[in-house]
């Protein structure tokens, strides 16, 4: 399963989450920056950040979702009530993930149907968007 993560409007911000991740000895070779192209009628970020979660398994995607909240719960800007991250799915579902640990069970249960990489539809009922149009 490959998830992508944007933090919305802050580039810098991306790449400073890609090198946080890096850091985590599963996920090295794992966590690619890549260009998206912009989704119509948003003002996000041109780049994402790519997660490659295939066979890793359920405790490395609640790793990977704790480490995101601690380097959000870290950052100067968050502290202020900045912006949190955006999760995709593989199947296009779309979460805003602004930390702690409610927001960690929620989005486990969002994303780990789809750890086998097979795209069955949304775990949690609610929480998720489509992406617009």
């Amino acid at each position: 399963m490959d998830i992508r993560i944007d933090v919305p409007g802050d580039d810098a911000a991306l790449e400073e989450l890609a090198a946080w991740l890096r850091a985590e000895r599963v996920l090295r070779g794992r966590v690619k920056l890549r260009s998206a192209p912009p989704q119509a009628g948003t003002m996000g970020s041109d780049t994402e950040l790519l997660l490659q979660l295939a066979e890793l398994g359920m405790a490395v995607l609640v790793a990977v979702l704790q480490s995101v909240d601690l380097w959000l719960s870290q950052r100067p800007a968050r502290r202020g009530g900045g912006p949190g991250v955006r999760v995709t799915r593989p199947d296009g579902a779309v979460f805003d993930f602004s930390g702690g640990p409610a927001e960690v069970e929620r989005l486990v249960a969002a994303l780990s149907p789809h750890l086998g990489g097979e795209g069955s539809g949304d775990a949690d009922g609610e929480g998720g968007h489509e992406p617009a149009a």
